[in-house]
């Protein structure tokens, strides 16, 4: 299975995968396709971990711990998606599409033990692979409605 890494965002490497490397730091654009042959569990780097525990805190901090693994689910979804950035930053820094990083939320919160567990059990075991968009108060209008959960209304692309 061929997993897609970019930037500093998570290295997730599932069991003998290949794994194409890019825009890494201190890298230049000649090293971008780098193979690397690991054997390992899914791993997040200690920085993106607590970047991805505060986007979650600040976007699902009163979800409890379902909730804020349905908002991991669909940030992960997101980068393994070809219709998205493949970093968590890109991710989340996406213009319209994450308000706790636009207004600065993010960056005031601190995540609670939750939010780590969230994206450790989603990380192990993704609860839904689907869902690409939420918001709170209606579906999106883009995708197709799956779920309410709490506040938030999940949708996965058409």
């Amino acid at each position: 299975m061929v997993e897609r890494i970019v930037g500093i965002l998570i290295s997730v490497v599932v069991g003998s995968s290949v794994i194409f490397m890019d825009n890494l730091p201190g890298t230049d654009y000649q090293e971008r396709e780098t193979v690397i042959v690991m054997e390992t569990e899914p791993q997040v780097t200690e920085y993106n971990k607590v970047l991805f525990a505060q986007i979650v805190m600040a976007e699902a901090g009163d979800q409890g711990l379902y909730g804020k693994r349905l908002v991991v689910d669909v940030i992960l979804n997101r980068i393994d998606s070809e219709h998205y950035p493949c970093t968590l930053e890109g991710v989340i820094s996406q213009t319209g599409q994450f308000a706790a990083y636009e207004n600065g939320a993010v960056w005031r919160v601190d995540p609670d033990e939750e939010c780590y567990q969230a994206i450790e059990m989603e990380l192990e075991n993704r609860t839904d692979s689907e869902i690409i968009y939420f918001r709170t108060d209606h579906y999106s209008e883009y995708g197709i409605p799956c779920y309410q959960y709490g506040d938030h209304y999940f949708s996965r692309k058409e």
